[in-house]
Formats: C-alpha cells, structure tokens, sequence
C-alpha cells in the first residue's frame, strides 16, 4: 500500500511522496493544497494520505 504523508515543514505544508518527490506549499491555505495534491496522486494508484501535526503525530487519514 502506498502512503504519502502531509507535514508542516519551515513555516509551510511539504508533501513527502518517494525521496525526489517533495512539493512544498506555503501561504494561507498551504495545507489544503498540500493535502490535495497528495489526494490526487493517489487517485488511480490507492492507499493513504497522513496528515500529521509539528510533533508528527497522525492528525488524519485519508484513503
């Protein structure tokens, strides 16, 4: 199963999907559009987006 995590990451939201795949998102809604493109990405392929917190505690998933 494939995961992707969302994470705040140095005043913004990073989207952590394979080790060359990091976008980084910053500004009022930052989070939305970081959890969005990790939503997308597994539109076709499935598994799960974490959303964590700054001590990097699960806050959600999505499947």
């Amino acid at each position: 199963m494939r995961t992707i995590e969302v994470r705040p990451y140095c005043g913004g939201w990073k989207v952590f999907e394979t080790p060359s795949v990091e976008p980084f998102y910053v500004g009022p809604n930052a989070k939305e559009h970081a959890t969005s493109y990790a939503t997308e990405g597994l539109k076709f392929s499935g598994g799960e987006v974490r959303i964590l917190n700054i001590a990097g505690a699960v806050e959600g998933v999505i499947n």
